[in-house]
């Protein structure tokens, strides 16, 4: 039942493609889904939510809305929260690097450097 819900809001991104307001919510929707311990619902969530992150939002909306997401996600206690971050770095940064070269990852998400 998660895992179809996960596909079928994965697929309503289609519908919503460069309509930021609809993406984010629907972004947060799946964030409660990359949080599930089961492998097959959590990365259909992260497919999902790349899909949509790819779509829907601009690089300004998805910095708003999804780099908190990542950052949520990767702070959990949990190692199903952080694998769940890991399959969204790819698609986040690639909405939202620098047109003029590539600047590092941790500049571009404003991660805190350690």
């Amino acid at each position: 039942m998660l895992f179809a819900l996960a596909k079928e809001i994965g697929a309503l991104g289609a519908l919503f493609a460069n309509k930021p307001e609809p993406g984010s919510a629907l972004l947060s929707a799946l964030e409660r889904l990359a949080e599930v311990d089961e492998s097959v619902v959590r990365d259909m969530a992260v497919a999902s939510a790349g899909k949509l992150l790819t779509t829907s939002l601009d690089a300004a909306a998805a910095k708003a809305v999804a780099l908190p997401i990542v950052r949520r996600l990767a702070a959990g206690k949990w190692f199903t929260l952080r694998v769940s971050a890991c399959g969204l770095v790819a698609p986040l940064y690639a909405k939202v690097r620098r047109r003029r070269g590539t600047p590092p990852l941790l500049q571009c998400l404003d991660l805190p450097r350690k």
